[in-house]
């Protein structure tokens, strides 16, 4: 036995086994173990870890990631650095970069007396998606999904909650629905439900309800039968149900169905069988069927917009995505994976500076995931320093303010006589308090502004009645 094996041994005190039996549990088990010390190098890994991750312990022992791949990570996001300096447990997706496959990895730091991460443990299994297919030579507008990109990246207590919910759920093929705001990741806990189900190796169909016109959806969701429409195929065309047989539909924004495709669709769910558009033969469909919305589906029902029976039969199970506000620690740690992803797409060497990830925390993301993504992407391209600092960001704490101070302007600053460094006054004055009101201290209120502590005392003094 090693020293890796001999300090692994010294922590698993649960139980009287030999060194011997405790290290054969380890051997054996399904799950990779990849462990490392202190100072970030591997100490353990076992046979499964050596599977995953398409190396050897010999290759690795003593070693730092980046020392065995050039500069480079072995896995794709890493976070294990996180995981040192927040001493929290994280789970996340990653891709290995030797062996190419999708792995589920949680990592837990093990803490010493004094608070000090001691190691950290890592757990890893493999991820299987869904085959990739052809959609029976349609032309629409649907997605199919082999690798889903949105891969799951979490590290809050609502969502580890949520996913262990989902999984669960996985394994019953009852209808669910997903509700929550627009970018919150319906999409990826949908395809999260299949791939944990056991229909993970048959197809996962996505379609937006609202990206197909009213007077297409039925055509593209049931199919026609032959010489339905004049100019359509004489041969007839499958639809969506068809191109999704023995795997999951998933029907986005079904809020925006239209009201009189509705029965249609609560006949399918309920009898499993449906007919063409211009058909008479009734086709049996083994699909599982998983919706999802931005809606108050009850409203709509007591509204008139949605039928009340379909809305009861969709709802056997379901489950709201929060919005990323109410998720702790997920900011920090998206911002990280979706910046270090997009500088591994276009090869730049770029980081965040630790104070860049404080302005991103603070913001409240109404545009949720999506937009968090989507401006992490817009950052590592147009900032063209290495390091991204925060006045590379600060902009977008300051975006309502702004939008205020805009239509303040609009409204009051011509219904007289005032010049620009009155105006300049008034604006700083409005800053500052709003600053000292939020963050409380001279400290903060300067960094949150940019400027100096000895400017942003002289201000607060200045605007905000503190006593000296």
């Amino acid at each position: 036995m090693n020293i890796a094996s001999d300090f692994i041994m010294n922590h698993l005190k649960t139980c009287n086994l030999s060194d011997y039996e405790l290290f054969e549990i380890l051997e054996n088990i399904n799950e990779g173990v990849y462990v490392t010390g202190r100072d970030t190098r591997l100490i353990y890994m076992n046979r499964a870890s050596e599977e995953l991750y398409g190396l050897s312990l010999e290759e690795m022992y003593g070693k730092k990631n980046v020392e065995i791949n050039g500069g480079f990570e072995l896995w794709s996001p890493s976070v294990l650095m996180d995981v040192y300096k927040e001493k929290k447990r994280f789970t996340i997706e990653q891709k290995a970069f030797y062996s190419g496959k999708k792995i589920l990895t949680t990592l837990c730091p093990v803490l010493d007396e004094n608070r000090d991460v001691q190691m950290v443990v890592c757990l890893s299994r493999e991820k299987s998606y869904s085959i990739d297919i052809g959609y029976l030579g349609m032309n629409s507008k649907a997605e199919t999904i082999s690798e889903f990109e949105g891969d799951i990246v979490t590290n809050s207590p609502k969502m580890l909650a949520i996913l262990d919910n989902a999984k669960r759920i996985a394994m019953l093929d009852t209808m669910v629905l997903l509700t929550g705001k627009t970018g919150t990741g319906k999409n990826v806990v949908a395809k999260y439900i299949h791939d944990n189900s056991e229909r993970k190796d048959a197809p996962f169909v996505m379609i937006n309800c609202a990206a197909i016109p009213a007077n297409l959806i039925e055509s593209e969701l049931f199919g026609y039968a032959p010489y339905t429409f004049s100019g359509s195929n004489p041969k007839g065309k499958a639809g969506l149900i068809a191109a999704a047989e023995g795997g999951t539909l998933f029907l986005d924004e079904i809020g925006e169905l239209p009201l009189e495709l509705q029965p249609k669709i609560l006949g399918f769910m309920q009898n499993k069988t449906y007919m063409q558009v211009g058909g008479r033969k009734e086709i049996k469909s083994a699909v599982r069927v998983i919706t999802a919305t931005n809606r108050d589906l009850y409203v709509e029902c007591h509204e008139g917009r949605f039928r009340e029976d379909l809305y009861w039969r969709l709802s056997v199970i379901e489950i709201c995505i929060p919005e990323l506000k109410e998720r702790d620690g997920d900011i920090r740690i998206m911002s990280k994976v979706f910046f270090d992803s997009c500088c591994k797409k276009f090869n730049f060497q770029k980081s965040l500076a630790p104070e860049t990830y404080d302005i991103l925390c603070n913001y409240d993301w109404p545009g949720n995931v999506r937009q968090l993504k989507n401006f992490m992407e817009r950052i590592a391209i147009t900032v063209d320093s290495a390091v991204v600092l925060p006045k590379d960001v600060a902009f977008i704490e300051g975006k309502t303010e702004v939008q205020t101070s805009d239509k303040h302007i609009e409204e009051d600053s011509f219904t007289g006589v005032i010049s620009l460094e009155e105006k300049k006054a008034e604006l700083e004055k409005k800053l500052i308090v709003e600053a000292y009101a939020k963050y409380k201290t001279c400290r903060k209120v300067a960094k949150n502004l940019q400027i100096s502590s000895t400017k942003a005392h002289k201000l607060i003094h200045k605007y905000c009645n503190v006593d000296k």
